[in-house]
């Protein structure tokens, strides 16, 4: 394989007027989280198992993984933001993980607790090895933090059980929810132990290979019953026996709305093996289907595995069944998940903006999914969707205060939903720190002649062929300069010009640099939206120190029109500009209907630079075919400012 150079997140120093807004958002969010994890008990579930605490577990069988995310986010945070308050939180939970985690490196509180001795027996629903594959990342992130080889041991011992469980087994012996093969992969660049890299192999290339499949879940399922059954009667006789112990109300969960016969979907989703990426070996999938997060999941690792030990089969069938989702079953704002129930893909061109799921936890995988493609194929495609989701599909995710989230990203809510302080399953909060926290691993890329600019953000690295400092304006301005001081004089620099840019603007030391005409021949996808449209700018340079590019990226307002497939809304579009895609909420727009108001588009648009609480934000101004003003946002503001109607499929004319 070729000998790709990666950038720690803690080796690219971030250093951006947009994404340091985030960083505070996100030093809140950390804090806030711990609280709320205090608040739903979920880590008195681990001081229960220790024996430090009296109590009843509360949350989900897997609520284990929230806190373990909370810890890797924080790690990650921590590394970069040495805050003294974070380092005291992550020991407190650090040591209680350490009293937990059993001798032959099992963990689990809702198993220890009410079923003791037991494990894996589940596989498919109980999420066992999806906790130990987050409990396995966090430790990752805590290790690199600081290179404490006895933290590391925890991590080592839950992979070296789940490597003697599950070695050369059959196809029966994989996990429902993917994560773990992640954190193995993970684990084995750390430790070059290459029985984790063949355990992760092994979960890949045998899911799939099962017989039986719909009496084996029906089997699994009536079991799960059995023990929640099991658990509610244990409770009920707790708070008998305990009059004085208080109970909690945990959040409500996540507000949907369903297109009809939903439950039989549900079912035969679920029931086909779909629903868990189980119907049939991953080389052949080449359609995404079933849940979202689980199939983003199952391909980061796909493709990552590919990278390490090369195994093209796996690859190819990653690469085709990106490019079908990105052409037939992806959301404007890059959202993944057309249904509700089933938390994932609808059929192709089943986009309705109202019942979109658009899990935030999908777009954050998709984002992990793009850049192990990336990586491996140097194909712009991929970083250009990885800037729209991060902008679009996971940004949305959390409130600018880090204190409240959407779960679920709809690209139109009348009044039903809003930002919430907490879930019922917070499994997208940590996810969203986490991802934030290691933001700048995700910017360039480089091999022995190259360098790969894939993200414009501001920041400062030092890599093999130069240090490079470069300033961003993005998203609202186009501006951007790189400056660069040489070690070797001869380097390509891979400028990404964005599929949103139709006429980018460079200068080398202020002397304007001849860009090639670009052609587009890709087919037009369900959404509008075309990754395809980007493309590598390489640059062949005498570089000397004190060099100069200065980027000009023309921030165009642009309507996304949605294909003609997509039902009822042959006559709606997106409204866009530079890599935002923009909504309208009726706190902006008093006297029209964000849902029937038509957009006369040969008005034109103008652009607001000021919004008068959050000055930074560039608001879109056009008319309605009425000659009423329209006030348009970014997608990812909506619902700062309380709950609202909000609409991103508008009528253009």
């Amino acid at each position: 394989m070729e000998n790709i150079h990666e950038y720690p997140f803690w080796e690219v120093s971030i250093t951006d007027s947009f994404w340091d807004k985030w960083v505070e958002a996100n030093l809140n969010a950390l804090y806030y989280q711990w609280k709320q994890l205090e608040n739903t008990r979920c880590i008195d579930n681990f001081r229960i198992v220790a024996g430090l605490k009296e109590g009843f577990r509360e949350g989900w069988f897997f609520s284990d993984s929230d806190a373990y995310k909370w810890l890797d986010a924080t790690a990650r945070f921590y590394k970069v933001h040495p805050y003294s308050k974070l380092l005291e939180l992550m020991n407190e939970f650090i040591h209680l993980i350490r009293q937990v985690q059993s001798e032959e490196g099992y963990i689990n509180t809702y198993n220890q607790i009410f079923f003791p001795n037991k494990k894996w027996t589940n596989l498919w629903i109980g999420h066992e090895l999806y906790c130990l594959g987050h409990l396995i990342e966090a430790i990752i992130s805590v290790y690199r933090a600081f290179h404490d080889n006895s933290t590391l041991l925890m991590a080592t011992k839950a992979a070296d059980l789940v490597v003697r469980d599950f070695t050369d087994k059959d196809g029966s012996y994989v996990p429902g929810h993917q994560e773990i093969e992640i954190a193995l992969i993970k684990l084995f660049e750390i430790t070059q132990n290459t029985s984790y890299l063949k355990m992760a192999q092994q979960f890949l290339t045998r899911r799939g290979n099962v017989s039986g499949i719909f009496f084996k879940y029906l089997k699994q399922i009536a079991s799960v019953r059995k023990k929640s059954k099991h658990v509610k009667k244990l409770k009920t006789q707790y708070f008998k026996d305990h009059p004085n112990y208080s109970k909690i109300q945990l959040p409500p969960r996540v507000q949907t709305h369903n297109p009809s016969f939903m439950t039989l979907r549900r079912l035969i989703n679920t029931l086909s093996g779909k629903g868990h990426q189980h119907h049939d070996l991953l080389q052949n999938q080449l359609i995404p289907e079933g849940h979202s997060v689980r199939y983003t999941y199952t391909h980061i690792a796909m493709v990552h595995l590919h990278r390490l030990s090369a195994n093209k089969p796996l690859l190819n069938a990653s690469i085709s069944s990106w490019d079908y989702m990105v052409r037939k079953r992806t959301f404007p704002t890059g959202g993944l998940g057309s249904l509700p129930m089933i938390e994932g893909f609808g059929r192709d061109y089943e986009l309705n903006g109202e019942f979109a799921y658009c899990e935030t936890c999908a777009g954050i995988g998709s984002l992990l999914w793009n850049w192990q493609l990336n990586l491996a194929t140097k194909d712009p495609k991929y970083a250009d969707f990885f800037e729209w989701q991060l902008y679009n599909a996971v940004l949305v995710g959390m409130g600018i205060s880090g204190t409240t989230y959407l779960y679920r990203n709809p690209l139109m809510s009348k009044s039903v939903l809003k930002r919430e302080s907490w879930f019922e399953v917070p499994c997208c909060p940590s996810n969203l720190s986490r991802t934030l926290a290691s933001l700048g691993s995700n910017i360039l890329f480089s091999d022995q002649q190259s360098v790969y600019i894939n993200q414009y953000i501001g920041c400062s690295v030092d890599t093999p062929n130069a240090k490079f400092s470069m300033k961003s304006s993005l998203p609202f301005d186009g501006h951007i300069k790189i400056s660069i001081k040489p070690k070797i004089s001869q380097f390509v620099l891979n400028l990404r010009i964005p599929s949103w840019v139709s006429n980018p603007n460079i200068h080398i030391n202020k002397e304007k640099l001849e860009i090639p005409l670009h052609y587009f021949n890709g087919q037009p996808t369900a959404s509008g939206y075309s990754p395809y449209r980007s493309y590598y700018l390489p640059i062949t340079h005498s570089w000397k120190s004190g060099d100069v590019v200065d980027i000009y990226l023309p921030m165009e307002i642009i309507i996304l029109k949605y294909h003609k497939k997509v039902k009822n809304y042959s006559q709606c579009g997106t409204l866009t500009r530079g890599p935002l895609v923009y909504c309208l909420e009726d706190l902006d727009n008093p006297e029209i209907n964000v849902f029937e108001c038509v957009i006369d588009s040969s008005h034109g648009f103008h652009i607001e630079e000021t919004m008068n609480e959050h000055p930074n934000i560039v608001l879109i101004k056009g008319m309605t075919t009425k000659g009423l003003e329209i006030t348009a946002v970014p997608y990812y503001f909506w619902g700062n400012r309380g709950r609202s109607k909000m609409n991103t499929v508008l009528k253009f004319k």
